[in-house]
């Protein structure tokens, strides 16, 4: 793939300190920053030095299941990679072979680049007319002289051509079998089936955490420099024709997004396939000979005639295109249920859960593991510096998985705050009261007299009711915008920082757009993407495209505000609790009557908004 260019930090967001004074009134406090903190979207405040509210969460009882991150799924432009590379695995598969990527110049080639150039250039047959290869080979930023043109021809030839004949719906019969080179060190791709995982767990997510090569070689070298392994169309040879006879063992590599239709009664009906397959003696000739290939209609050759095992239709292994040397290993397709299986939708990507409960105190002996083991080095000599820079090339990478998990959106209704309460468990100490009362108490903001939310009834959570947020290393919340537009506050209670990002208001419009333009195949199957907060963009991506962005780390302690309509997103560097609730001002009103005028779903009329509100 093409080499990561490291990560330049966004400019600070605004930080203020308030005086004991000015902390004293949230509202007033907030108002008078406005025009200075909603210019970058986020702010970071500060409290007075001495305020310290005691951590009141009961840690005995709270328990949750926490999200699964697989970090390179999260970026939209890696995302629509994964999702191509995963298409281009099932068709493969499908036809009995494992996807293996080559390397060009030492690194892993772009397939979904080499695709998406030959597509703007006017597709394979164009670009091999007039002689394009090379002007390809510039395109994907590889030094000349090296007549890596042919070489990138071969490489498209052999994997990607085959998969855009089926997309297209060309006819079998009226185009040229590309010829098939097997001269190269490949390297085989794990598909991640990221849509197929929403609902089905994996073995391997026993392990909370862990660090993966996504690139493995045969030999099981973890290492991405080159193996000597086989091509995309290598097989190992496996008789499943007519005249076949021989028993083998099944692959062991598995596409779980694949639906085995029509395999099943063959699974359950073993004398069906011995007669078929294994005792062809016993079957008469009139039946055999009805057997024949779809594409050239003759039955002759019987040894390489393939049986599809989605509809049991015939083909010689010489008229496919491309043409197959050896018998498929393992289950084989036909073109017709090949088509299907490839053009079938895809549906909309979220967070797995993960397969345990854990306590506060597992979690943090898991997540303090992994950071220490993943840096090598003690979680608190760990710059900032470098998580963030390794997170960025994390999420941009297609060559390394790395899974964490973030336990989010937990009820502090259920398990209590982790600020004070009245009637709470907790004992404070006579010095500890103010905070019961505290406006910068999370459970007390959100219904403050100065606030529209005191007008809701309801008890939200997450909207009026604090939610709490238990992180790790890498752990992720990705580009969003509040319910209702409305402001947020985050505070963190203890553990490891916070790294935000936030982009203002007035450009919430030119972020969306800039997302869908560079990621159009993921709004084009889930246009309400951004509302899902599962997706992240790098921060230099959006700038590079006029979106200001800027940047803040959250210490224990300290708050940070999001503005109304201000996308944010961030990870944290390791191990930390924090919590976080909506909060409605006067000045937000108007964002609301906007924010209805779009044809959203209120707590509000708009009437009752502007007889009420406008006091």
């Amino acid at each position: 793939m093409s080499q990561a260019v490291e990560f330049i930090p966004p400019p600070e967001c605004p930080v203020f300190e308030p005086t004991p004074e000015e902390f004293a009134d949230p509202f007033k406090f907030i108002n008078k920053i406005r025009p200075i903190a909603e210019r970058t979207g986020i702010c970071k405040i500060r409290p007075p030095q001495g305020w310290q509210p005691p951590f009141a969460c009961d840690v005995d009882k709270l328990h949750f299941t926490p999200r699964i991150q697989r970090l390179n799924e999260l970026e939209a432009q890696t995302r629509v990679k994964l999702n191509f590379l995963d298409q281009i695995a099932k068709f493969w598969e499908l036809q009995g072979s494992t996807l293996k990527i080559p390397h060009v110049e030492r690194k892993i080639l772009d397939l979904f680049l080499l695709n998406k150039l030959v597509a703007e250039e006017g597709g394979f047959e164009i670009v091999c007319k007039e002689r394009r290869w090379s002007k390809i080979a510039h395109r994907m930023t590889y030094p000349p002289g090296k007549a890596l043109g042919s070489l990138l021809r071969s490489h498209y030839e052999r994997i990607l051509y085959p998969y855009n004949l089926f997309q297209s719906g060309a006819s079998l019969l009226c185009v040229q079998k590309p010829s098939l080179i097997n001269d190269e060190k490949d390297q085989e791709y794990k598909p991640h089936d990221i849509v197929q995982r929403q609902s089905v767990q994996s073995s391997e997510m026993t392990v909370p955490a862990r660090r993966a090569k996504r690139m493995r070689s045969e030999v099981g070298d973890v290492k991405t420099e080159p193996s000597d392994i086989t091509d995309v169309h290598a097989r190992d040879l496996r008789p499943k024709t007519r005249s076949g006879s021989m028993k083998c063992e099944n692959e062991k590599y598995n596409i779980t997004g694949v639906k085995k239709e029509g395999s099943e009664n063959r699974i359950n009906d073993p004398e069906r396939t011995r007669t078929l397959r294994n005792n062809r003696s016993t079957i008469a000739s009139n039946i055999v000979d009805m057997y024949v290939c779809l594409i050239c209609g003759q039955g002759n050759e019987e040894d390489r005639l393939l049986l599809c095992d989605g509809c049991d239709d015939s083909y010689h292994t010489f008229c496919l295109i491309p043409p197959l040397h050896d018998v498929p290993k393992g289950d084989w397709r036909c073109p017709k249920c090949l088509a299907q299986e490839c053009s079938k939708p895809q549906e909309a990507f979220g967070f797995e859960q993960a397969p345990r409960d854990y306590t506060l105190r597992a979690f943090g002996e898991m997540a303090d593991a992994f950071k220490s083991d993943y840096f090598n080095m003690p979680v608190h000599m760990v710059p900032t510096e470098l998580v963030e820079k390794e997170f960025w090339r994390l999420v941009s990478t297609i060559e390394e998985d790395v899974t964490v998990e973030y336990g989010a959106d937990i009820a502090s209704k259920e398990f209590g705050s982790g600020f004070p309460i009245k009637n709470g468990k907790i004992k404070l100490r006579p010095d500890e009261q103010e905070y019961l009362d505290s406006g910068w108490n999370l459970n007390n903001m959100p219904v403050l007299e100065p606030s529209v939310l005191t007008h809701v009834s309801a008890d939200i959570c997450g909207m009026k009711l604090p939610w709490l947020y238990v992180g790790m290393c890498f752990s992720s919340f990705c580009w969003h915008i509040e319910d209702h537009w409305s402001y947020s506050i985050n505070y963190l209670h203890w553990g490891e920082p916070k790294t935000w990002y936030g982009a203002p208001a007035y450009v919430a419009e030119q972020l969306e757009s800039v997302m869908k333009r560079l990621a159009p195949e993921l709004f084009e199957s889930q246009p309400d993407l951004l509302h899902q907060l599962v997706t992240i963009m790098n921060p230099n991506t959006l700038m590079a495209h006029g979106v200001p962005v800027y940047r803040t780390n959250q210490c224990a302690g300290e708050f940070v505000i999001t503005f109304p309509r201000a996308y944010h997103s961030g990870f944290n560097q390791g191990f930390n609790f924090a919590e976080a609730v909506n909060f409605c001002t006067m000045d937000w009103v108007g964002v609301l009557i906007q924010w209805m005028r779009e044809g959203n779903v209120n707590f509000f009329s708009e009437s009752y908004v502007e007889e009420n509100c406008f006091v």
